[in-house]
């Protein structure tokens, strides 16, 4: 009887050591979030999100800092450079991430109007898994805010709920 019972044993650790290992593998190996900090539409158009820290944040030592992160959001069309980080100004202090409209769909044309939207994500660690995230319009030279969705920080695969400043 005890020998049944220890095989049990064995096989229930062995199974466990097995899925844990799998799931271990899987925290490793997968980021966090979907958020991406590059997005290139054609050769010619391509936005970045740089985040980073002020240069005293990285001296040895720093007395009453306030070493938070500031993000650019840049748009580079042939070859000149467009800054429009005061239209993420707000969020300074978080990270910000490119997120896709629709699963793996970074730019979308949302309302048929001609001009590609996309959306941005910031990561606030708050405790609700789904943040808030802008929408933006792209025309010619410029962006303009299209309105708010949300989105599932850990592992979401799109925005959802988006809302145009239209409508609001």
């Amino acid at each position: 009887m005890q020998t049944k019972y220890l095989d049990c044993i064995k096989s229930l650790v062995s199974i466990l050591i097995f899925v844990y290992s799998i799931n271990l593998k899987a925290m490793i190996t997968t980021p966090i979030n979907t958020g991406i900090d590059t997005l290139k539409m054609s050769e010619s158009l391509e936005f970045k999100l740089a985040s980073k820290l002020e240069d005293e944040c990285y001296q040895d030592e720093i007395e009453d800092s306030n070493c938070v992160p500031v993000t650019e959001l840049i748009m580079k069309k042939d070859d000149v450079i467009f800054n429009f980080s005061e239209m993420i100004a707000e969020w300074d202090s978080f990270y910000s991430y490119f997120v896709s409209l629709k699963k793996d769909k970074y730019f979308l044309d949302l309302n048929n109007d001609g001009y590609m939207e996309f959306a941005i994500a910031v990561m606030r660690g708050e405790r609700s898994p789904i943040q808030k995230v802008k929408v933006f319009s792209i025309q010619e030279n410029s962006i303009s805010l299209y309105g708010e969705g949300k989105f599932y920080w850990e592992k979401g695969d799109s925005v959802f709920d988006i809302k145009s400043k239209s409508f609001r």
